[in-house]
């Protein structure tokens, strides 16, 4: 019976340890500590240096997804654009809106599936459906900006008009 006792302790404190964990960590995990990386030239030598900034705090609640409506949109393929870079892995694709005629957006995904189905809508020049958030600053993989409105996708749907 004392084994039996020892083994029901065992089972009570580590259930009790894994409530209190549960408990503690949503609380603990709001925010992280993040460092500023500052690039800045030397006027004697021209070279830049590369100088870590003071430590600051930030809520990881900054880097979730806009709370926003997510839009369907029908148009055609007219451009498909893959990355491989260091900072960005992924697609966009220029959509030319059905409904909005003349209008045209960018799409941006990281899903292998959905840039399969945006090449496959630029070869065949059949209508997809998309559905995504808009961005309010969307990432430029190579720089610049954008002229267009980017949306970040989470479903293609390819019809075969034909």
């Amino acid at each position: 019976m004392a084994f039996l006792k020892r083994k029901m302790l065992r089972f009570l404190v580590l259930g009790f340890l894994g409530m209190l964990l549960v408990a503690v960590y949503p609380m603990s995990a709001n925010d992280q500590v993040v460092y500023r990386y500052e690039k800045t030239d030397t006027a004697d030598t021209g070279q830049q240096v590369v100088k870590r900034d003071s430590k600051k705090r930030i809520g990881l609640t900054k880097f979730r997804p806009a709370k926003g409506a997510t839009v369907q949109l029908f148009g055609h393929v007219t451009l498909v654009e893959g990355y491989a870079l260091p900072n960005y892995k992924g697609c966009h694709a220029l959509v030319k809106l059905r409904d909005k005629p003349g209008k045209t957006v960018a799409v941006m995904t990281s899903h292998m599936r959905l840039q399969s189905l945006l090449e496959t809508a630029l070869a065949t020049g059949n209508l997809i459906c998309f559905w995504g958030k808009k961005l309010a600053k969307p990432p430029t993989p190579r720089g610049g900006s954008w002229n267009v409105d980017v949306y970040r996708i989470n479903g293609v749907i390819l019809y075969n008009m034909k």
